[in-house]
């Protein structure tokens, strides 16, 4: 099935809070101090906010790719505003909304476990006891602002452009395939040409989110990387794109790039940018122009 989307992202004014991620026109706060699930929900509600509800896979990879990083782990869980309320047997989200989508690890929920939390591993979900003490995702309705326009939309399945399918998930002016063949970085930029694509371009950090969230899903990996199309012709220059344009922004891990690779990956567990050598064997995005 074709799968249509609204991405309500604005490229240029943030909608959200500092430092806090939007997708879908609400915003996510990531909060890195380990508290209980009432603790958590108090917190939240306290400033206008819900614990975070998750409605689909696609928030889940999302949400889960950023909190990698806000929180500094890969192992572990955060708090969802999930739960099963006393004298109850069903599962209900904090915001009232109905329970449509569901996202179990196996073996889970467990009986007598009423509080739901979300594995950084992977983004399934288990059920722990609420004085456990967790980081947790507090979300609201992304804030008006009468100075910003509307942002890009995107779609799955438009089918037009150059290099362009309709199975693509594009966003902005760009849509993006994937590749789950392990291959060199030369192999990989084959493979994408065959398709009247280049290997992935990004023009700002929605366009890195949203794929990565796919990344996950697509690959069936999450500690791993996939090549982009960002590369550089020797050590003492600097990192372009296929068109030849400099890159105007970085997303390095730290500690990169490293001063003898001259090719760059994406992380899918974090979204961030690392070099290898060219004959290294990965996955990879393809992306063409709209």
């Amino acid at each position: 099935m074709l799968l249509a989307l609204l991405f309500l992202a604005v490229p240029i004014y943030s909608t959200c809070y500092f430092e806090d991620s939007e997708l879908f026109g609400r915003c996510y706060q990531f909060n890195n101090h380990s508290s209980s699930f009432i603790d958590a929900k108090l917190n939240c509600t306290s400033r206008g906010f819900t614990l975070t509800r998750i409605e689909n896979l696609t928030l889940a990879h999302f949400i889960g790719s950023i909190a990698v990083e806000k929180f500094g782990e890969t192992y572990g869980s955060y708090w969802i505003g999930l739960s099963r309320h006393q004298n109850s047997s069903n599962f209900q989200w904090e915001d009232q909304h109905p329970l449509d989508f569901l996202n179990w690890a196996d073996g889970y929920p467990f009986s007598g476990y009423d509080y739901v939390a979300a594995r950084l591993s992977d983004t399934q979900w288990i059920t722990l006891l609420e004085p456990t003490r967790l980081p947790y995702i507090c979300s609201y309705d992304a804030i008006e602002d009468d100075t910003t326009t509307e942002g890009p939309k995107t779609t799955k399945g438009n089918g037009y452009g150059n290099g362009c399918q309709k199975t693509d998930l594009n966003l902005e002016n760009r849509c993006y395939s994937f590749n789950r063949q392990l291959l060199s970085v030369d192999d990989a930029r084959k493979s994408c040409e065959k398709i009247g694509k280049t290997l992935a371009v990004f023009d700002d950090f929605y366009q890195i989110n949203f794929v990565s969230s796919f990344a996950q899903s697509q690959f069936a990996a999450t500690y791993t990387s996939f090549w982009i199309g960002l590369q550089r012709a020797s050590a003492s220059t600097p990192f372009y794109w296929p068109s030849g344009n400099y890159t105007q922004f970085t997303n390095w891990s730290p500690g990169y790039p490293f001063s003898n690779q001259l090719f760059v990956a994406q992380q899918i567990s974090d979204t961030k940018w690392k070099t290898y050598t060219p004959d290294s064997l990965l996955f990879s995005v393809c992306s063409g122009i709209l």
